[in-house]
């Protein structure tokens, strides 16, 4: 590991450790260095999804973000690895506590008339052999399909549901997992296909 990894690591790991002892000036520094990066994962999240953006939604769901960090006596801080920087794992976590505050507000009734692309009809269209979307996908397929998905190997069923569930981009998804950005497309193609057959093979 390069000396500069090793550095930022070690000053990532000293601040959540003050976060998770309840240290109120660690908590601060964390709002303040990395207090945009989430608001500006929940507002792209949210124009994603939604085609616009209400600022409400947007400081709700960042919200969300923190409140999720702190529960469970900060369970989900704890869990940060240093396999990728704090940044990009924040990235991960507000897109993905984004989604889930999406469909939270959607079981409300709050949203309507919205269709959440990220629940797999991106990804069973690109698993069909034609380029147009099919908008009237069926609830049996969705089923299938993530039963299919449970069967793949774990390093395959991670990258799809990071490229397609949760909409992350090739650069970010690169960085999470320390490889190159160039070979993100082929580990998708390659975990895609191990699908297909899956979903060839089922009755």
């Amino acid at each position: 590991m390069r000396g500069h990894d090793t550095a930022r690591i070690e000053t990532e790991r000293a601040l959540i450790q003050r976060c998770v002892k309840g240290d109120i000036e660690g908590w601060e520094e964390m709002i303040h260095q990395y207090g945009a990066l989430v608001v500006h994962a929940a507002r792209t999240t949210l124009l994603r999804v939604l085609k616009n953006v209400d600022p409400n939604q947007v400081d709700e769901a960042a919200q969300a973000v923190w409140t999720a960090l702190c529960e469970d006596g900060c369970r989900r801080l704890k869990s940060f690895a240093g396999q990728s920087a704090l940044s990009t794992w924040l990235t991960v976590l507000s897109t993905r506590r984004t989604l889930d505050f999406i469909r939270t507000e959607l079981r409300k009734g709050a949203m309507r008339h919205v269709q959440l692309e990220t629940e797999g009809f991106n990804l069973l269209n690109d698993l069909k052999d034609t380029h147009e979307a099919d908008p009237q996908a069926s609830e049996d397929e969705l089923q299938l399909l993530h039963e299919a998905m449970e069967r793949l190997p774990s390093e395959d069923r991670l990258i799809l549901k990071m490229y397609y569930l949760d909409g992350l981009s090739y650069r970010t998804i690169a960085q999470t997992l320390r490889v190159a950005p160039n070979t993100v497309s082929s580990y998708i193609f390659r975990a895609r296909e191990k699908l297909k057959q899956i979903l060839n093979k089922s009755p």
